[in-house]
């Protein structure tokens, strides 16, 4: 069928079902590596250092995101906000702003496949806005 869409469904042990899609994930970032001139992986790697750095100062937000959320973060930005300048500080400081402004917004962001919510609950808005408040009060403190 050409309306398949291929999934993992993980079950935990207390029972909870967990459905992934690691091959869209995979097609979605190669495409927007490329369409960006190879910046969204760079800054997904930025990105994820700074969550590190952040979760061992203790940034309350920062400890509750994932690895996999920032990069989906990311993935929703659009990608002209990667190539607009080609020193890595200046887009990435475009992708700092653009979160930022767009934070109330996350509701619509969607997961690197293209396919799930990547806050499908409050709690989890409140974690990813938390983080991008952090971020961009932590990015600017560093630069």
């Amino acid at each position: 069928k050409e309306d398949y869409i291929g999934g993992i469904l993980i079950k935990t042990d207390d029972g909870q079902e967990i459905i992934n899609y690691p091959e869209q994930h995979i097609k979605n970032g190669v495409e927007k590596n490329k369409t960006t001139n190879y910046y969204f992986k760079k800054m997904v790697r930025i990105a994820k250092e700074l969550r590190c750095q952040m979760k061992d100062l203790r940034y309350p937000y920062a400890q509750e995101s994932s690895s996999f959320g920032v990069e989906c973060l990311l993935w929703n930005i659009p990608n002209e906000y990667f190539t607009k300048y080609t020193t890595y500080r200046y887009a990435f400081d475009e992708i700092v702003s653009y979160l930022y402004d767009n934070r109330y917004s996350i509701s619509d962001f969607l997961e690197a496949n293209n396919i799930k919510k990547l806050c499908d609950t409050i709690d989890k808005i409140n974690i990813y806005k938390g983080f991008i408040e952090e971020l961009k009060g932590y990015y600017e403190y560093e630069i």
